[in-house]
């Protein structure tokens, strides 16, 4: 081995010495993410529509179920749809999902549904940062139920909470009411849950009642600490290999030297 190749060396173990260990990939261990739409028949002897859409597996769920249900010079209609996706890329665990729900009906006997649902439990193997951020949307009436909800719990109960309730001004004046909302912080170790809900039910409403709901979740690993000014400041347990390496390049040199 020559002196530069016992450099090289040194150089080499200084690097692996340097670089930070990756943080823990976050483990989704459970996901729920539905639309589902039900509209009653109202001839006797014809089928009710009822109708629900589930995600496979953990890949993107896109889904939409739109039906409208013509009888006896009556239309009724309802509609879910949602497009949903998690993982992570180089250390940020992100979720995002948008789902919508309406619903009319120009006259029935019981109750049109819509709802899309959203709810996914993970597992944070150390801290991390995070951010939350999204929109809602209902209609500030007392003709039809409408919901949106965004909530995220953790191991010491509810991190953040988004709702309908937060943001109703119950004036019952049929105004579209469009929330925005965010939030960030550190979240400890442990299991989480991020759920969203838009929902639309009710008799006969020639309005259509629309909510829905938007939700963007970033959770970041720690960073690489910034370098310092001279040099990289090894740990104590680091130092002894150092030497020895320092000293077997020394040795070798004066090998070298001699020859």
């Amino acid at each position: 081995m020559t002196a530069r190749s016992v450099v090289a060396a040194l150089g080499l173990s200084l690097a692996i010495a340097a670089v930070p260990a990756r943080g823990a990939a976050v483990n989704v261990t459970s996901q729920t993410r539905t639309v589902h739409v039900a509209i009653p028949s109202i001839v006797e002897g014809e089928a009710d529509i009822d109708e629900t859409s589930t995600a496979p597996d953990n890949g993107t769920f896109d889904a939409s179920l739109d039906r409208t249900l013509s009888q006896a010079e009556q239309t009724n209609h309802a509609l879910a749809s949602q497009l949903s996706s998690f993982g992570e890329l180089a250390d940020v665990f992100t979720a995002t999902a948008q789902g919508e729900t309406r619903y009319s009906a120009t006259g029935l006997e019981g109750i049109v549904f819509a709802e899309s649902n959203f709810s996914i439990t993970f597992t944070l193997a150390e801290q991390r940062d995070y951010t939350i951020n999204g929109t809602g949307s209902f209609p500030d009436t007392g003709s039809g139920a409408s919901n949106f909800s965004v909530i995220l719990t953790g191991p010491g109960g509810t991190v953040e909470s988004f709702t309908k309730a937060d943001f109703d001004p119950a004036l019952g004046d049929g105004t579209q009411i469009n929330p925005t909302f965010g939030n960030s912080g550190t979240l400890p170790a442990g299991e989480y849950t991020l759920a969203a809900l838009s929902g639309v039910s009710g008799g006969t409403n020639t309005t259509e009642i629309l909510a829905n709901f938007s939700v963007d979740f970033t959770a970041t690993a720690a960073g690489e600490p910034p370098p310092p000014p001279t040099g990289i400041p090894l740990p104590a347990a680091v130092w002894p290999g150092v030497m020895m390496l320092g000293g077997i390049g020394a040795a070798l040199k004066k090998r070298v030297l001699r020859k």
